[in-house]
């Protein structure tokens, strides 16, 4: 019965390094939008806007998500809409830019502006 276990376990390798295969590889893209400014959330039927990192936190998770499958080296590129973001730092008081590049220093990302 140990035999027969062992043969099962070993015939399985092969396919769990097929399945290794399927993984894209090369460069992963996430697109990040960005927040309204609060004056707009008033109008909606369910604010949700509240906090200027939605997006960021969104896309932090999605790249935590990539890392752990693909590895601590795999290239992740952030395309982060810029103006949202310069629009709602004069609401926040703070550079919210300086905070997002904090973000791709920490989790070693490439990140682009978009407009």
């Amino acid at each position: 019965m140990k035999r027969l276990l062992l043969v099962c376990a070993l015939s399985m390798l092969p396919l769990l390094a097929k399945a290794a295969d399927n993984i894209p590889k090369g460069e992963w893209v996430l697109l990040v939008g960005g927040p309204s400014l609060k004056q707009w959330e008033q109008y909606k039927a369910q604010p949700h806007d509240h906090w200027w990192a939605n997006f960021i936190r969104a896309a932090r998770l999605r790249t935590d998500q990539l890392r752990d499958g693909l590895g601590l080296d795999a290239p992740i590129t952030w395309l982060v809409y810029k103006q949202g973001y310069v629009d709602r730092m004069a609401q926040e008081k703070q550079d919210l830019l300086a905070l997002i590049e904090s973000v791709r220093d920490k989790f070693n990302l490439k990140l682009v502006w978009i407009r």
